[in-house]
């Protein structure tokens, strides 16, 4: 049985994370994809809030690549972002693998997106603003990767106790 939630802090931060993720997904990133005619009103209403107080160009005009991204979000993201909160309370060892896999994704398209702000014509006040709002979906994706990899690798390589070790030799 797993250890609590409370004990299990990265864990708990996880979960955490893909629960809010999962909101901001549905309410404002599946606007760059989804024909307006399909939004409700509230997805609209936040979008043009979003644009307006941060101008994201990114979001305001969506380049072809970046609505291909929001497809694989809403595709793959939106599901595991459920999978993710359910799995990490419950300390089950399954979401590893989903896990590094959206760790990777998350990081690489964010990165797109971090490339792009840089060409951009936008004041730096907005840019900084923007990049400061892109940066964590790159940064938490990445430490993620690094930790489902690591945990992975240990549940596929186990260190060699001592015991073993003499069993081995003998």
């Amino acid at each position: 049985m797993a250890k609590s939630i409370w004990s299990r802090k990265r864990d708990l931060f996880y979960a955490l994370y893909f629960f809010q993720h999962f909101f901001i997904t549905v309410l404002i990133d599946c606007t760059i994809a989804v024909p307006e005619q399909y939004l409700f009103p509230i997805q609209k209403t936040l979008q043009s809030f979003h644009i307006e107080s941060n101008n994201d160009l990114l979001v305001a005009n969506p380049q072809p690549w970046l609505v291909g991204f929001v497809w694989l979000e809403i595709i793959f993201q939106i599901p595991f972002f459920v999978a993710g909160t359910y799995y990490f309370f419950k300390g089950d060892k399954k979401i590893y693998l989903p896990s590094l896999i959206y760790g990777v994704e998350a990081a690489v398209t964010t990165f797109a997106c971090l490339v792009e702000l840089f060409y951009l014509d936008v004041p730096q006040s907005d840019f900084t603003k923007l990049f400061g709002f892109y940066l964590p979906t790159l940064i938490i994706p990445v430490f993620l990767s690094i930790d489902m990899y690591q945990r992975l690798s240990a549940l596929i390589f186990p260190p060699k106790t001592k015991e073993k070790a003499e069993i081995k030799l003998n």
